[in-house]
This record gives C-alpha cells, sequence and structure tokens, in this order.
C-alpha cells in the first residue's frame, strides 16, 4: 500500500513538477525570444552607428586629404580651400580702388589760380592749378595729409591743419605758396583746427583744446607780425565752440556753439575781453542755427536755420533790433521749397552769396542776394552733390567741388555776372584718373 501511495505520490509530483517546468520554459522562451529581439535590435543600432562612425572618419580623412591650406600676410591670415586671386582680376579691381579725386580748396589772391587737395600716392597734398585742365603744381610733401585749409586775405599765404602720423592732434601750418616755405603756428599734444582769418588778414582765429585736452576754447593768433597766441573764449562746457568770422573792423568775433545736431546756438563777442552775447538758439527750444557770417554793414548775421520746425532755410539775425519778447529780431527769407540747405557761403565783400539744398539727394545750387534777400537756382550744374562752395576775392567766379555719377570729385568753377544773380559759364578745372574707365557709359540718375 505504501508502495502505491508512494508511486501515486510520485505521479502526482511529478506531474506537478512536469507543470511546473513547462511554465517555466515558456516564460524562459518568451524571455529568449525577447532578448533576442531587443539584442537584434542594438545590434541593429550599434552596426548603424559603427557604419556612421567611419563613414564620418572616411570623410573627415578624405576633407583633410583635399584641404588646401595657405597663409598669407606674414602669416597673419590662415585660409583653407579658397583659391588664390588671380593676378589678372587683382589688377582689374585696382583701377576702381585708386580712382583719384580733387576738392576743391580756395583761391589764390589775384582769383587766378584755384587751390585743390588731391591724392598723389598714400595721402591727399594741397596743390594749385593756373587755369583748367591745366597741370597741378604740388605744395605740401609731408607723410601725413593736408586737412582744412584757409587763405589768408591780402598776402596769399595759406594756413592748413595736419596731425602727425593719425594721432588726430591737428596743428596749424603756415605756408607760403611762392617759395614752398612753411612753418607750424601751433605744435602741442592739442586740437588745432577750425579756423578762419580777420578781413585783413592779421590775424587767426580757430579752436583749439590746449589750456587741458578737453575744453573747446578759441584762440586768436596775430601773424603779420608773429604774436603769441591768447584765448579769447574758454569754455565752461563739453560742446563745440567754433570762430565763424570777424566784423570788418575786427572788434567782434562771430561764434558757433555746437552742442547736438538738433541744438546749436550763435554767439557774438566784442575783442579782446567782452562777454559773449546769445543771438540765436534756445535751450528751452532746441534748433539749429549754423552760422554764415556778418552782412556788408556788420549790423546783422545770416544764418541756416530750422526753428521753424521745417526745411533749414536762410535768415538773418539783427544785431540792434530786437523782437516783443527782447531777443534779437530774426527776418527769415522767403521759400516755396521744402528743401534743406546744407552750405551756405558769402563773397569777401558780403555783395553776394551761394547756397545748395539737398533735393532727394541730388544738389542745387542758388545764388543769393544779400541786399534784397532774393535767391534764384542755377540749372546748369551736372546732376550731383556738391561742397566746398568758395567766391574768388573779386567776386566773380565761384568754385566748388562736384561728385556725379560720371565723374569723381574735381573742381569746377562758375563765373558770374555783374548781378548778384546772373551766371556765366561753368567750367570743369580739374579731370582726376579713373583707372581707364569709360565714364561716358556710366549711368546717370533720372532727376
Amino acid at each position: 500500500a505504501s508502495i502505491m501511495m508512494c508511486r501515486g505520490f510520485n505521479m502526482g509530483c511529478s506531474g506537478l513538477y512536469r507543470q511546473h517546468t513547462a511554465g517555466s520554459m515558456l516564460e524562459i522562451w518568451h524571455t529568449a525570444v525577447y532578448l533576442w529581439s531587443f539584442t537584434t535590435a542594438l545590434r541593429n543600432q550599434m552596426r548603424q552607428l559603427i557604419t556612421s562612425l567611419v563613414i564620418l572618419l572616411l570623410a573627415m580623412n578624405a576633407s583633410n586629404a583635399d584641404v588646401q591650406r595657405r597663409t598669407v600676410n606674414d602669416g597673419q591670415l590662415v585660409m583653407e580651400d579658397i583659391p588664390p586671386i588671380p593676378a589678372e582680376l587683382a589688377q582689374a579691381v585696382n583701377r576702381f580702388q585708386n580712382i583719384r579725386s580733387a576738392s576743391f580748396s580756395g583761391w589764390s589772391e589775384d582769383s587766378e589760380n584755384i587751390y585743390i587737395k588731391t591724392r598723389f600716392g598714400a595721402v591727399s597734398q594741397l596743390h594749385r592749378v593756373s587755369r583748367p585742365a591745366g597741370a597741378r603744381l604740388q605744395l605740401t610733401f609731408e607723410d601725413d595729409p593736408v586737412g582744412e585749409v584757409a587763405l589768408q586775405p591780402g598776402n596769399g599765404r595759406i594756413v592748413f591743419t595736419r596731425d602727425e602720423d593719425g594721432d588726430e592732434f591737428d596743428q596749424l601750418v603756415l605756408l607760403d605758396p611762392e617759395n614752398g616755405l612753411s612753418h607750424y603756428l601751433t605744435n602741442d599734444q592739442a586740437v588745432n583746427n577750425r579756423m578762419i582769418w580777420d578781413r585783413g588778414g592779421r590775424q587767426l582765429a580757430y579752436r583749439s583744446t590746449r589750456r587741458n585736452g578737453r575744453s573747446n576754447d578759441i584762440w586768436i593768433q596775430g601773424v603779420n607780425p608773429p604774436e603769441e597766441a591768447k584765448p579769447v573764449y574758454k569754455s565752461s562746457d563739453g560742446s563745440l565752440w567754433k570762430p565763424v568770422d570777424f566784423s570788418r573792423d575786427g572788434k567782434y568775433l562771430l561764434i558757433q556753439q555746437f552742442i547736438s545736431v538738433i541744438d546749436s546756438r550763435i554767439w557774438i563777442k566784442r575783442l579782446p575781453d567782452g562777454e559773449p552775447r546769445l543771438l540765436v538758439g534756445d535751450a528751452e527750444k532746441p534748433a539749429s542755427n549754423i552760422a554764415s557770417g556778418f552782412d556788408r554793414d556788420d549790423a546783422r548775421v545770416l544764418f541756416v536755420t530750422n526753428q521753424r520746425n521745417g526745411a533749414a532755410e536762410l535768415a538773418m539775425v539783427s544785431l540792434a533790433a530786437v523782437d516783443g519778447e527782447g531777443k534779437p529780431h530774426i527776418t527769415f527769407v522767403t521759400s516755396t521749397s521744402d528743401w534743406d540747405i546744407t552750405q551756405f557761403a558769402l563773397s569777401r565783400n558780403r555783395q553776394r552769396g551761394a547756397f545748395i539744398t539737398n533735393e532727394n539727394g541730388i544738389s542745387r545750387l542758388h545764388l543769393f542776394d544779400p541786399a534784397k534777400l532774393v535767391y534764384r537756382r542755377i540749372d546748369k550744374i551736372p546732376l550731383g552733390i556738391i561742397s566746398g562752395l568758395a567766391f574768388s576775392p573779386d567776386g566773380r567766379k565761384l568754385g566748388m567741388t562736384l561728385n556725379s555719377s560720371q565723374s569723381p570729385s574735381d573742381a569746377w568753377v562758375l563765373e558770374l555776372g555783374r548781378n548778384p544773380l546772373s551766371a556765366k559759364k561753368l567750367t570743369r578745372w580739374t579731370f582726376s584718373e579713373v583707372g581707364g574707365l569709360d565714364t561716358s557709359r556710366f549711368s546717370t540718375p533720372i532727376p
């Protein structure tokens, strides 16, 4: 019986064992299948990753093998896969990079010759031209360029500015164009520029920072005979102060204060020790007010202003008359134009004036009669940008720089008639090099 029970028990145990084993094997099978699937997916991903890495390495090796590397500028610039610039291309582009210009810079005292600034070599130098299309006689030869230029009335000498090695400390140099001799009027660690002569050419006023290296003071220096420079106005703020004009008797100095592009003021000072008096400008109502000079009788000052919230226009301020608020009386020149005046010039005798308007980016020249406060546009000027207006000492010619679509900046001269508003022939005096380009094929703007 016990044997039978044992057999029965064994049979039961065996059945249970077989059932349990079967379940475990199924789970193991499922697990194995899952692991095989996971491993297969992992292998595929790894295979793809390895393949990508191999391709990348091969590409890098190929890239490194094909890269063309070279250095220029004494090794300061490393270039990879940038082909050399053909010498022919450099030569072709060089024509455009070396187009010259000739900026009108003033008149000789006899009104027969003009002075220009043009570049021969690396920097601009001062030259004299005696006739249209004539040779350019070089007058300066230093390594640094000529900056501002002011011609001495009655004598013919020239004062110009020049810094040293680009230090921006402009110095004043007095040049005699007849013998080429020159000497420094200033030689310090300061900015000296914005110079003007008095009517007789006896003394020079200019802006200088020599007092403390910061303030834009106004100094006056006699040159006939040479005298020590003296400050006539010491700036107490950081704005720009510069001289604009002397009265005929040399007793008064017109001064421009420039605070910002929307706030500039005009002052007058009795020399040497008078207190400056404000003529035009208001801190509460800022506006651009740019002084041009005294009129013929030293009774009024002409200036350009936008204080009426429109285009920059011509106006005159009286030195004696006042308005209802006790301020100097201002007369505005009647105009129907909405274009800004960008430059205004007066003749030495103050019987003529000229100004430029910016009309859609094109300069228009106008002649002005200071006595009648009327003007006339001159239409014979080629389309372009006009700058550097200056009347000849005898008042019969008007010099200018004209930059047009068919020529670089060159010097032009307009002959004037007897009437302040009349003009005769316009002549181009300089023909600057344009690298052999055919300027007649250049596009011309449509006005």
